[in-house]
């Protein structure tokens, strides 16, 4: 993951009041890169998921380079990211970071 995106994630849970100056992070990036539906799909982000909670992050990092795809296909990714709601994600896309809860 990029020096940028790392800071990016740090300014947006500091920004939420979840993390203090000089507290250590420990992330997990899953890169999403690809078309929706083909290169990613519900399947590879709950491989994903799983992997991440073997590991145990502070944070998970969705760092998301797609040019859009199938919108079907992006309703089960976002359904399965919301029944992992207890897991600290944040959304990297681009240059926008959102804080998911």
């Amino acid at each position: 993951m990029r020096t940028g995106t790392v800071f990016a994630v740090v300014l947006a849970l500091m920004a939420a009041a979840e993390v203090s100056e000089g507290d250590v992070l420990h992330y997990y990036v899953i890169p999403l890169s690809g078309e929706i539906g083909r290169a990613v799909t519900r399947d590879v982000v709950e491989k994903a998921l799983r992997e991440a909670r073997l590991r145990k992050p502070d944070v998970v990092v969705l760092e998301i380079n797609s040019p859009g795809g199938h919108v079907l296909e992006l309703e089960a990714i976002l359904w399965l990211l919301a029944e992992n709601r207890d897991l600290r994600l944040v959304a990297y896309y681009g240059r926008h970071e959102i804080v998911c809860r």
